[in-house]
């Protein structure tokens, strides 16, 4: 027994390394590779896209709801939303979101910076929201070109006191919800700063005395389209 015991021993030993070999080849070995994810096919236009104005907004409120149809081609989609953008005349973003139904929720600018743009767009996503792919934007337009007018003419006179006084009146066209910020300087200081326009057509300005003799006076008006109008006048 004594001398069989070394043999026993080396033998357990090589079936451990054998074993461990195995062990080691085993967990050296790549896992397959996945299969390639099926490609997600960009969506067709969408359908029939109509613009309809809806009540509400306020004085100067100019209110719209969006309605199409969904793309024809739309193949492998498993979901689909619909990107929503509407966009001023300048192209500042009056609204954006996306929705999976065929109808926008109500939306609201302002008349003065119309015509609106107005985008729908379809989007393809996985069911598990890991990919998506956009389809083409369809454009149209809502609204009219409003004038928006904010235009003054003034005259100015002394007081008795020394104090200045001057007359702004409104110039056609007048929209009494029309107004907007302006400002009355000379020689490029600022003697008054307010807001002109609205229900009133004429407005009176009064500003401390200045030095005598003949100098210019400036009104500037800033529409709500972003337009300056500027009026003279010579106080003597």
């Amino acid at each position: 027994m004594p001398r069989a015991l070394p043999r026993l021993l080396r033998a357990a030993t090589a079936v451990a390394a054998v074993a461990t070999t195995a062990l080691l080849t085993t967990a050296a070995i790549p896992a397959p590779p996945s299969p390639p994810a099926e490609a997600l096919t960009a969506p067709g236009p969408v359908q029939a896209l109509q613009v309809s104005p809806v009540p509400g907004g306020g004085a100067r409120g100019l209110g719209l709801q969006v309605s199409w149809s969904p793309p024809v081609q739309n193949e492998g989609a498993l979901r689909t939303h619909y990107d929503v953008e509407v966009r001023d005349h300048a192209g500042a973003v009056l609204h954006s979101a996306s929705t999976e139904t065929t109808t926008s929720a109500p939306v609201y600018g302002d008349y003065c910076v119309a015509p609106f743009t107005v985008s729908v767009r379809a989007v393809s996503r996985d069911v598990d929201e890991s990919r998506s792919e956009p389809g083409p934007a369809v454009l149209t337009t809502f609204g009219e070109h409003a004038p928006c007018a904010l235009t003054m003419s003034i005259t100015a006179a002394r007081a008795a006191d020394g104090r200045v006084h001057v007359r702004a009146t409104r110039e056609a066209p007048v929209d009494p919800f029309v107004s907007g910020p302006c400002t009355l300087a000379t020689a490029g200081r600022v003697l008054w700063s307010g807001t002109c326009g609205g229900y009133a057509t004429t407005q009176d300005i009064v500003v401390g005395a200045l030095p005598p003799g003949p100098r210019e006076l400036a009104l500037t008006t800033v529409a709500p389209r972003g337009e300056r109008t500027t009026s003279r006048t010579t106080l003597r």
